[in-house]
């Protein structure tokens, strides 16, 4: 299945992602809207059906044209947040590269 492991109720969305801790030359790779002012860890929604790491391999060859592995896990947390008017909740899993 081709879908993100994402879904909605009345109350809240929730979402599954996985982002990656690129580390080079004792600098990490982060990213930004071109216009934004966050920064975040590369990655993205884990399809249905996708195992964490699978995930996090196919989302960092879609956003960068790079080929990972993931090295070992460094955390995960859960997020609650308020989007569009609407709670959110999302667990993220953060893997070294």
């Amino acid at each position: 299945m081709n879908k993100d492991r994402i879904f909605t109720t009345e109350e809240y969305t929730c979402d599954l992602r996985v982002a990656a801790v690129m580390v080079k030359d004792n600098k990490i790779l982060v990213q930004r809207e071109k216009e934004g002012n966050e920064y975040a860890l590369p990655g993205g929604h884990v399809k249905i059906g996708e195992t964490l790491e699978a995930g996090l391999i196919r989302e960092t060859m879609e956003e960068m044209g790079v080929q990972i592995e993931c090295k070992k896990l460094l955390w995960s947390e859960e997020c609650f947040w308020e989007w569009n008017g609407r709670p959110r909740w999302s667990c993220r899993k953060n893997c070294k590269a």
